[in-house]
């Protein structure tokens, strides 16, 4: 899950954001992109469909090289160098969402 560090939110792992995307019925994997690393073709993007999570696969692509991942209307619903993530609202999310009731 998340915890306070440093005044401020941890963000919800990559991991748990799919896992919720994939089995809570509001959400639809055909909804959304994950964008990642390339070692060789730097960043690329691909639908959560045509994502390749297991590791003998030749289109594998480590958990660690996710960047984010975007609705198919461009909202980034999760990016892990800015902290974003608003399926749990965790991170730089959560105090984001709550400003706007000050």
């Amino acid at each position: 899950m998340y915890s306070i560090q440093n005044n401020e939110l941890t963000s919800m792992r990559w991991t748990d954001v799919i896992n919720r995307i994939n089995w809570d019925s509001k959400f639809s994997r055909d909804n959304y992109i994950i964008g990642f690393v390339d070692r060789f073709e730097g960043q690329l993007e691909v639908s959560m469909n045509a994502w390749k999570k297991e590791t003998t696969d030749e289109e594998f692509i480590p958990q660690h090289r996710v960047l984010y991942i975007r609705h198919v209307d461009g909202e980034i619903v999760w990016d892990r160098r800015r902290r974003i993530d608003k399926i749990f609202y965790s991170g730089n999310s959560a105090f984001s969402e709550l400003a706007f009731l000050h």
